[in-house]
């Protein structure tokens, strides 16, 4: 965290979102949209940390808000859908 986003936690917001070319209202409206949870799990106690905007890394398009689990998640799984469904299939012929 830089000593500036300490400083004003809400400027640190608003530069992300420029980034995106989203408004607080719309990043709230995205929080409203997902029952105020991650898009993919749907945890909605964070701990005191904001969701993290995701992107398709291609075309830049907001796909949604995610926990930092899943955001980290889906990058070390390299955004590919498939590789994400071997390791659901994996996971379901392991289970205990």
């Amino acid at each position: 965290m830089t000593r500036r986003s300490k400083r004003d936690p809400l400027k640190s917001l608003k530069d992300t979102l420029r980034r995106y070319g989203l408004t607080i209202s719309d990043y709230h409206q995205k929080l409203k949209d997902q029952h105020y949870g991650c898009a993919i799990c749907g945890q909605a106690d964070f701990g005191g940390l904001r969701l993290s905007v995701d992107h398709d890394h291609q075309t830049g398009s907001v796909r949604g808000l995610l926990c930092t689990g899943c955001n980290v998640g889906l990058g070390h799984f390299r955004e590919n859908p498939e590789v994400l469904i071997r390791a659901a299939d994996y996971l379901i012929q392991h289970e205990t």
